[in-house]
């Protein structure tokens, strides 16, 4: 049985088969809203789909001057990119509703979703935690990213293909982690979730992505030793551009580590879809009761 490390080549750096820059990643035409997109690895895929020429990136996030910050420096680097910036707060449904027909009304469809925004509570046990924000990462991880999906679903014209990416979490999966109840629990819901998503709308692909070990103000919460391998935050922005590709959509309704290396996850491609590999189904026990 094959770790995470093992399944096929793992990469801590980006490299050539997913540099966005290439004519078959290109996002021109393409319409992209990226939820947290004002800092860290929100503002590494903003940038590598502007690096892929999409027409529009829309920044989603609760603090104003943080987004118009990333959307000067995104203009200024990529100006065919038109950067747009909406504050809101993904939990607030009205707020959501009103940015997606806004964006949709003077922009058109959108293309691509990137739910990127997350919360981390206090590390700690269940004992010692304060549940108010033990449960804002169920509120953010999962109430939110199912109101921006939904928004995007009801403004998405019949039959519009589309791409949805929902950055995740190794922890969903992989190995218990007491202390990150809330975290683990909230991020394994939002798999799950998006597996239904999928289900309900075939004409969307939907992925969870880990996006690795990232130099980022979350991560600095959490507890990790000084020599845990890191990973390049430009990896999972180039990761999400691939994602958004045709290439990818073999991989709909699952969950794939960033790390993993996309040419040799498209050899496995049968593999992978015969033996539903890389989704949350117990193995060996399955069942379908439909």
């Amino acid at each position: 049985m094959p770790s995470a490390e093992t399944y096929v080549t793992y990469h801590r750096k980006t490299y050539p088969y997913i540099d966005p820059t290439q004519p078959k990643l290109s996002c021109a035409g393409k319409n992209v809203l990226v939820t947290g997109g004002g800092y860290g690895i929100g503002k590494g895929i903003a940038r590598s789909f502007a690096m892929a020429k999409a027409d529009n990136v829309i920044l989603v996030g609760r603090t104003k001057s943080i987004l118009d910050d990333t959307k000067g420096k995104l203009e200024a680097e990529f100006p065919a990119t038109k950067v747009h910036v909406f504050a809101a707060d993904i939990t607030n449904a009205e707020a959501v509703e009103e940015l997606f027909a806004s964006a949709t009304s003077s922009l058109g469809p959108i293309d691509v979703v990137i739910n990127n925004a997350a919360f981390l509570s206090a590390i700690g046990t269940l004992k010692e935690a304060n549940l108010k924000d033990w449960w804002r990462a169920f509120e953010v991880n999962v109430l939110g990213t199912a109101t921006v999906t939904q928004a995007f679903l009801r403004t998405k014209p019949e039959g519009h293909k589309a791409a949805v990416v929902n950055i995740n979490t190794s922890v969903a999966h992989y190995g218990i982690f007491p202390t990150y109840s809330s975290y683990a629990a909230s991020k394994m819901a939002a798999l799950r979730m998006t597996e239904c998503f999928q289900a309900e709308s075939p004409d969307v692909r939907f992925v969870s992505l880990q996006p690795g070990g990232v130099d980022t103000d979350m991560y600095a919460k959490f507890h990790m030793p000084e020599d845990y391998a890191m990973t390049d935050m430009q990896l999972p922005s180039d990761t999400c551009v691939w994602l958004a590709s045709e290439e990818a959509d073999f991989l709909s309704g699952r969950f794939i580590w960033t790390n993993w290396d996309a040419q040799e996850l498209i050899q496995r491609k049968d593999k992978i879809i015969a033996d539903k590999e890389l989704t949350s189904m117990l193995k060996p026990i399955e069942g379908d009761l439909y």
